[in-house]
């Protein structure tokens, strides 16, 4: 699906494709964000699966392209504890509300999707939940709180590298990541 080479970013100018197996339908918007979305809105349509634009970021997978594609599955690739704070808690939150299951591979590890044309599978059945999204919430706060910290600015490399860990090491130990 052409997004043309014109945005100020340089994320509406990823590859957005459509994969269509037989009867299945797979969304790849690579990195576009809310803009394009809305620009490439009458391109789409119902989709089975929709792997999230840019890591689950809060600038894209708006509730009204949601609304269009209505994705039965998605899939968000992201690290845990990446500095980005990505998949964004609002971007679970509206695919949540739109009755989406999602995996993640910060949850599940790599996630492959199998498919026949007809049906398809995923190696996982670990969905995402609204309380990982709290947890994932609860770690960048503790962790925005501490790297905005007086103290923190004072610190060399070595020592707020190891404040970090230290700080996801307690946050590991409550359970909360």
């Amino acid at each position: 699906i052409e997004t043309g080479d014109d945005w100020a970013s340089s994320n509406d100018c990823s590859i957005v494709a459509q994969l269509t197996c037989g009867n299945v339908q797979i969304l790849f918007p690579g990195d576009m964000t809310e803009t394009v979305e809305k620009q490439l809105l009458p391109l789409f349509g119902d989709i089975d699966v929709l792997k999230v634009a840019h890591h689950g970021s809060a600038t894209s997978t708006t509730a009204e392209f949601l609304s269009v594609v209505k994705p039965e599955y998605a899939v968000v690739s992201y690290g845990l504890n990446n500095s980005y704070h990505h998949p964004s808690l609002p971007t679970l939150q509206r695919l949540f509300a739109a009755g989406t299951t999602v995996y993640g591979t910060g949850k599940s590890g790599t996630v492959v999707l199998t498919t026949d044309g007809w049906t398809y599978s995923f190696n996982t059945t670990q969905a995402l939940t609204a309380a990982d999204a709290a947890q994932m919430q609860q770690a960048d706060a503790a962790v925005t709180a501490l790297t905005g910290s007086e103290e923190y600015e004072q610190m060399s490399r070595e020592q707020r590298r190891t404040a970090a860990l230290d700080e996801l090491d307690g946050l590991a130990r409550k359970g909360l990541v």
